[in-house]
């Protein structure tokens, strides 16, 4: 595994497995394309442009999904009340409360035209957060900033690049 680019190019995220022909490897992040796709770099969207298969993280199927939702699930129908110390758990109420109150705040006026609102967009994120194990409650509060909120009605770089290939006739799967 070759890191595919000059050292000027970093920051690219995109790794050479040697072989004939040979395989790519891209980092991708979990934020809207929008916010990545004009920073790509050339080797990338050359590599991306010459190979048949692309294989992301997930393999967007009902299967997988349900799959994933059941692995965040708390066990023995515990709720997050019941697992987190009183204090911790008014914190991230409270934090939840905050972040929950920003979103309105952060929705752009073409959004809001378009019929975005807080409350879809918590819901979105957030329902069924009791019965999730707190870690992945705490990702996304972590996740969802003013930028990722405004960019929130475009899909993430793995989907877009799911559809993209698609539309040019390649195979896609997931590696999990």
């Amino acid at each position: 595994l070759d890191y595919f680019g000059s050292k000027s190019q970093e920051k690219n995220y995109l790794w050479e497995i040697e072989g004939n022909p040979p395989s790519y490897l891209f980092g991708t992040m979990h934020v809207p394309f929008t916010l990545l796709w004009d920073a790509i770099p050339e080797n990338t969207m050359h590599a991306f442009n010459n190979t048949e298969s692309l294989f992301l993280e997930i393999e967007s199927s009902e299967e997988n999904i349900l799959a994933i939702n059941s692995c965040q699930q708390l066990p023995n129908n515990q709720t997050v009340s019941d697992i987190l110390p009183h204090d911790t758990y008014l914190r991230l109420l409270s934090h939840m409360e905050y972040v929950h109150a920003k979103f309105e705040e952060w929705l752009t006026i073409s959004q809001k035209n378009q019929g975005w609102t807080a409350d879809e967009i918590f819901k979105m994120h957030f329902n069924g957060w009791e019965t999730r194990q707190p870690i992945w409650t705490w990702m996304s509060l972590g996740r969802l900033t003013k930028t990722i909120i405004r960019s929130i009605e475009y899909p993430d770089l793995d989907t877009y690049l799911k559809n993209f290939g698609r539309r040019y006739g390649k195979f896609v799967g997931g590696i999990e």
